[in-house]
């Protein structure tokens, strides 16, 4: 039962849908700032131009246990992404992720995106989506009388996304919009899919210290917390070439991370907790990346 009270929280109209989105494991364990310096196959979940900085064509794959050991709710999130270089300045990219409120929600984005780099120091990019989520109110009775179900348990709609990375010699400029045209996911009644606008910049301060920063503003529309500005920022140290530890800080939440390439390999871990929840042992995410294919020559890469 504690897991409807939660679910319900989400589904009803004093929540909006899809509060939880993807998040750069890297970026995430420097207090969420990711939006300059994301540019792997999972750079379309944050930022679309973030793709066309790959070298080569690029798997990645995340998963994550979301405020873990909170009493009565099991909370996860994957991702997969796939980002492919075509001619010079061009890439394509393809992704999917999917969170589960402990199997009674369920919400889904399938991307597809393309990103475009016409000079050295700008790229830009775009993803149309589409969104779902859906309910298993299985025979619970007290959900299946909810009036929030009355129309049916699941609700799908299109969504656009744009986003843009200027990368000089030692400052990456990035900006973002996700979910432009706040689509309807509502079941019962309008449920707008909250827009995102981010800003960031990131930059070395030596040769193997990087510091990044973001803020970004959500709009939920006519819904409480609809409108609010978070922000975040945090360092990477690369102790050794394989290895970086990241530590951050951001609204409300304590981050930390590591990173480890090896040849075409690389992994990352990103841990944050957020204070105002109290219970939990905080969320966890990993993410693995494979980079295969030949290599193409690129004008810049992340600082």
């Amino acid at each position: 039962m504690k897991g409807w009270i939660f679910v319900l929280a989400v589904a009803g109209s004093v929540r909006a849908a899809f509060q939880q989105g993807p998040t750069d494991i890297a970026g995430e364990g420097m207090g969420g700032a990711s939006t300059a310096l994301a540019n792997g196959a999972g750079a379309l979940f944050i930022n679309p131009a973030g793709p066309v900085l790959l070298p080569r064509a690029e798997a990645a794959f995340t998963y994550g246990s979301l405020f873990a050991g909170l009493p009565g709710v099991t909370n996860t999130q994957g991702t997969l992404a796939v980002a492919y270089p075509l001619k010079p300045g061009w890439t394509l990219s393809g992704g999917a992720s999917n969170f589960d409120a402990d199997g009674l929600l369920q919400e889904q984005e399938i991307l597809l995106g393309g990103a475009y780099q016409p000079t050295p120091i700008f790229s830009v990019g775009a993803n149309l989506t589409y969104l779902r989520h859906s309910y298993d109110t299985g025979q619970d009775p007290a959900a299946q009388a909810d009036p929030t179900f009355s129309a049916g348990t699941s609700k799908g709609a299109v969504g656009v996304d744009a986003g843009a990375l200027v990368t000089l010699k030692y400052l990456n400029l990035g900006f973002s919009g996700r979910q432009l045209n706040m689509p309807n996911v509502g079941i019962s009644e309008r449920d707008p899919v909250p827009m995102e606008l981010r800003a960031g910049a990131a930059g070395n301060i030596s040769k193997t210290v990087l510091v990044a920063a973001d803020i970004l503003w959500r709009n939920a529309g006519n819904v409480a917390d609809g409108r609010r500005t978070t922000w975040g920022g945090g360092v990477e140290w690369r102790v050794a070439p394989p290895l970086a530890l990241r530590a951050g800080l951001g609204t409300g939440k304590l981050t930390a991370g590591a990173g480890f390439k090896f040849k075409d390999y690389g992994v990352d871990y990103a841990f944050d907790f957020v204070n105002s929840l109290g219970d939990n042992a905080g969320t966890h995410r990993l993410a693995f990346n494979y980079r295969f294919g030949p290599a193409r020559t690129v004008p810049t890469e992340k600082p």
